[in-house]
């Protein structure tokens, strides 16, 4: 679930959010993370970095995941549940 912590930035909830849904889908589906970073040509370690958080994902990798996975990466991405409210905005003026 998507903490809802004060002054946590949208990439910070995007990336948590993505990370969630990856696991989730790749246990749906009976994967193990070895097998999974065989697929994706990363190690394991590299697989279990993205579903906690700590490591990014580029787009390379998304597009991978949404062939394994056999889904589009609107579907993998899945951001339009995420709440905006507790989002903290810039206080300078951006020019």
């Amino acid at each position: 679930m998507i903490s809802k912590r004060k002054g946590v930035s949208f990439v910070d909830i995007l990336k948590e959010k993505i990370s969630n849904r990856i696991k989730k889908i790749r246990e749906g589906i009976a994967l193990s993370q070895e097998d999974l970073a065989k697929r994706m040509g990363i190690s394991r370690v590299a697989v279990s970095q993205i579903e906690n958080g700590k490591r990014r994902i580029c787009t390379e990798e998304l597009i991978q995941l949404s062939k394994i996975f056999n889904i589009s990466t609107d579907i993998l991405l899945n951001i339009e549940a995420v709440s905006y409210t507790h989002l903290t905005l810039p206080t300078k003026r951006i020019v």
